[in-house]
């Protein structure tokens, strides 16, 4: 198989989660900042943490060495509580494209 790589940026010390889903219609979420993203019919999350001093974490996952995920599209997106801010944040999709 190969690599994917996200990196989550964000508020030093802040805990996040990275999901990943099949693309899907893009609806808001009442109290949250940002767009979500992962509502398509498949979504997991693959990574949970802290981000470092340096707000950011870089997330490594193995991507299954398949002939069936060639061109298959999905959409990361991390999730942040800035307790500083008292607010919970959704970052930008970023697109996942699997080639061959």
């Amino acid at each position: 198989g190969r690599v994917a790589q996200a990196t989550v940026s964000g508020v030093a010390g802040a805990p996040f989660l990275l999901g990943l889903a099949v693309p899907g219609d893009v609806t808001s979420v009442s109290g949250v900042v940002g767009l979500n993203w992962l509502t398509g019919p498949l979504q997991a999350v693959v990574a949970s943490g802290v981000l470092g001093s340096n707000g950011r974490r870089t997330v490594t996952l193995t991507v299954p060495n398949d002939p069936a995920l060639r061109g298959a599209v999905f959409v990361w997106q991390a999730v942040q509580v800035e307790s500083g801010a008292g607010r919970i944040v959704l970052s930008n999709a970023v697109p996942l494209i699997l080639g061959g």
